[in-house]
């Protein structure tokens, strides 16, 4: 996994702006994205955002979302990504 300036990025999956403000893009590379969701959290385990994909690129509207410090889980039932 590469974090730089403004991206998280491994092989498959690319996470974009680092740190985010109003909203957030998260892309699956390898295009496979039947069965594929994507879940934040707050620091407290509490789901605040599920979305599944369509296509390889979603974007996520964060501006409802306190400030603060949020962990992303992509599930893929196929275990492609």
């Amino acid at each position: 996994t590469n974090v730089n300036d403004n991206k998280i990025e491994n092989n498959n999956i690319s996470i974009y702006p680092v740190p985010a403000n109003n909203n957030i893009t998260v892309e699956i590379k390898n295009n496979v994205v039947e069965n594929t969701t994507l879940d934040i959290y707050n620091i407290s385990g509490q789901l605040m955002i599920s979305k599944t994909f369509i296509d390889n690129k979603i974007n996520i509207d964060l501006n409802y979302l306190a400030k603060g410090m949020y962990i992303i889980k992509i599930n893929n039932s196929n275990k492609e990504c």
